[in-house]
């Protein structure tokens, strides 16, 4: 953990934050939180979260539980409970499943062959440079099983992926790209002062939420925003199969 982050972890425990600058320093920790994997290091980020973490941070944390050992798991679930703790004190009305691990798991629409371009996608922007089939295996094995995608009768995620003849990730991979293409179209009005709707505005932090616990169960180190946004716009691969 870098120097700039343990130094947000100590104002955080210090109390005392609020409003945006409470936001901006959680989402650091959350961040961390997502690619850790030092044992001592995630216990520090658990206890930070749980005496100072928000309902924002809830996602994140069942991601991590569903990917810690027994230890972790421990430390996360005290976490959740004092952050539950907390929102019930100021009177929220958050559902139960707010809290459940099954309320932030993503549900595929799409075709099996778009669903092997989207683990792709998500993997290459991961890789950044290269190309290590290992760590597609990974991400690709586990968002198989957050989605509860059926890869019978192959035993493995790469097994599945090496069958799939009619494949065509160019293709799809070109529709990620007119989604990015459309984006900074919608981001350039915003500038011009066509600003979005509450809706769209409420449904685009719930979408972040679920990608946050997407980007923790999956341990992605490094920008938080970036991994967002690449699985927003690799989202467009999700659309219901029309046959």
């Amino acid at each position: 953990m870098n120097e700039h982050v343990l130094k947000i972890t100590r104002e955080m425990l210090a109390g005392g934050l609020s409003g945006r600058e409470q936001e901006e320093k959680e989402f650091m920790v959350i961040q961390e939180l997502c690619g850790a994997d030092d044992p001592k290091e995630i216990a520090q980020l658990l206890e930070v979260l749980g005496a100072a973490g928000t309902i924002l941070a809830i996602p994140a944390l069942l991601g991590q539980w569903k990917t810690g050992n027994d230890d972790t798991k421990m430390l996360t679930e005290v976490a959740i409970d004092l952050i539950k703790a907390r929102a019930r004190t100021r009177r929220s009305i958050l559902p139960t499943e707010y809290f459940k691990a099954s309320h932030w798991k993503p549900r595929w629409n799409g075709s099996i062959n778009a669903f092997l371009s989207y683990a792709q996608v998500i993997a290459d922007i991961y890789i950044k440079v290269g190309n290590d089939e290992s760590e597609v295996n990974r991400i690709g094995e586990i968002l198989a099983k957050e989605m509860e995608i059926d890869l019978l009768p192959y035993p493995t995620f790469a097994d599945f992926k090496v069958c799939q003849t009619d494949w065509d990730f160019e293709k799809d991979y070109q529709s990620v790209l007119d989604k990015m293409a459309q984006e900074e179209v919608l981001i350039q009005m915003e500038d011009m002062g066509v600003s979005e709707s509450i809706v769209s505005l409420l449904t685009g932090t719930l979408m972040d939420l679920q990608y946050d616990y997407l980007i923790s169960r999956l341990k992605l180190k490094g920008n938080l925003k970036y991994y967002r946004f690449a699985f927003s716009m690799a989202e467009s691969l999700n659309a219901s199969d029309p046959s």
